[in-house]
């Protein structure tokens, strides 16, 4: 009867030191309040519905965007805070870097310079001969982990019903996240039968793609540029469309066989691409907080997306 007491006891005392650290782990870390202004350099007037980031992480859907008059609220872990911390903004046309000042209690004032560069020869950047024409403020793609970012991809709708046959993705016009290690995303497919013509029936679940720099297959110069065979998904492509979406996801310690990659491959089939106008976007992001919604025409980068993602199709058998 002593044994079995001592036994309970013991059980008991490991149950509340168990509770006590999951109640420990469970406290929210410490935070500080850094509040701003992001303005455009030259004009000094405010930057709207534009990320601001920290910690050089890039650019990520869901995180804090500046209001209609430029101002932003974040609020960051103490535990990061150091005299090298800043804050950053870039977007297609802009881009802007600030330290944080000692003392956080005063707003400070983030400015963003223009950049232009000259666009590529063809139909889809007709009219637009620089970067200048296009949505100056609007965010290159890149999703948060577990994030999705999906392009509408239609076919002639007097074609019959073809399949993929070979993805092609410029990593650099996409603006994704990009290591010179491993970088995984999940590629998956829906038909566009969803609510408002978004993402809807999985035609593609997923499969994971690797999109670290030292994994491009192509030569030097195409850094970013990468090849993947998909005939063996199978993944048809009627007349409403498929939405071609790229997941991040994190994978530790794992590897894995995903499509296959061809080396200088060139296509023979038709190419579909998302379509070229900014007023009304091709492109889906999906956060765990918003669910699917379409980018707003302010987000939407066009014509960019059309050269990042293309597809090559295959006669349907």
């Amino acid at each position: 009867m002593r044994c079995l007491s001592l036994l309970l006891l013991s059980l008991l005392l490991a149950g509340c030191v168990a509770s006590g650290n999951r109640q420990k782990s469970n406290v929210p870390e410490k935070t500080f309040r850094v509040t701003g202004y992001v303005l455009d350099s030259v004009s000094r007037r405010p930057v709207a519905g534009v990320f601001v980031n920290a910690f050089e992480w890039g650019n990520y859907f869901g995180l804090p965007q500046t209001n209609k008059r430029g101002y932003f609220v974040l609020h960051l872990p103490i535990s990061r805070r150091s005299p090298l911390l800043r804050l950053s903004v870039n977007t297609v046309l802009y881009e802007g870097k600030a330290g944080i000042p000692a003392d956080t209690a005063s707003e400070m004032r983030l400015l963003l310079h223009r950049n232009a560069y000259q666009l590529p020869k063809n139909d889809c950047f007709a009219g637009l001969p620089d970067t200048l024409r296009m949505n100056p403020y609007a965010s290159l793609a890149n999703p948060l982990p577990g994030d999705e970012l999906a392009f509408l991809l239609k076919n002639n709708p007097a074609q019959a019903t073809d399949t993929i046959r070979t993805l092609f993705l410029d990593v650099n016009q996409l603006g994704l996240s990009q290591g010179e290690w491993d970088t995984y995303y999940s590629l998956k497919a829906y038909l566009a039968n969803g609510p408002k013509q978004g993402p809807g029936t999985e035609l593609l679940p997923g499969v994971r793609i690797n999109l670290s720099r030292s994994r491009t297959s192509l030569a030097a110069e195409k850094i970013g540029h990468f090849t993947f065979d998909l005939r063996k998904y199978r993944i048809p492509m009627p007349a409403q469309g498929v939405y071609v979406s790229l997941k991040r996801i994190v994978v530790e310690g794992e590897s894995f066989s995903g499509p296959e990659r061809p080396d200088n491959y060139i296509p023979t089939g038709p190419m579909l691409g998302p379509a070229c106008t900014q007023a009304k976007s091709s492109a889906w992001v999906y956060t765990h907080t918003t669910g699917w919604r379409p980018l707003t025409s302010a987000e939407n980068p066009a014509p960019l997306y059309h050269e990042a993602i293309q597809v090559e199709l295959v006669g349907y058998k």
